[in-house]
């Protein structure tokens, strides 16, 4: 199990990180904006690694 939070913390930050500063960089929004943006998508990504590696 600690191993799918720190697998879905690791590709959720690379990946969910990447496309919102992008986002958020042509759209001008604050930083605020932009870390509730990414950590809704971080949490989706930690739950679907639980999720499956449990399944597994």
């Amino acid at each position: 199990m600690t191993t799918a939070i720190k697998l879905g913390i690791a590709c959720g930050a690379g990946l969910t990180l990447s496309s919102q500063i992008m986002v958020a960089n042509w759209q001008n929004t604050k930083r605020k904006v932009l870390i509730i943006d990414a950590g809704y998508q971080l949490i989706g990504v930690l739950i679907t690694s639980i999720i499956i590696s449990s399944w597994h």
